[in-house]
């Protein structure tokens, strides 16, 4: 069941992460600094939709990585 749920979270990340390089690439353009910034946002928002996926899936190690990050940051 778990394999399920995160091949979900996965294929969220790929459609959010398409979405948004193929709407800024648009926008931009295919210069160099204009892939780096289409890239930069479309990874940006593909692991966000991921984090927010495995979390409301209530996947085990996504709440395990959430407090190791969480005390390392010292809000625990």
């Amino acid at each position: 069941m778990i394999t399920a749920r995160i091949t979900i979270a996965s294929a969220l990340l790929a459609g959010a992460s398409w979405l948004v390089w193929y709407a800024v690439d648009g926008v931009l353009g295919r210069s160099l600094p204009a892939q780096i910034a289409s890239v930069g946002a479309a990874a940006g928002a593909g692991g966000l939709i991921y984090l927010r996926a495995v979390l409301r899936m209530r996947i085990p190690e996504a709440r395990q990585v959430q407090r190791l990050v969480l005390a390392q940051l010292g809000r625990a």
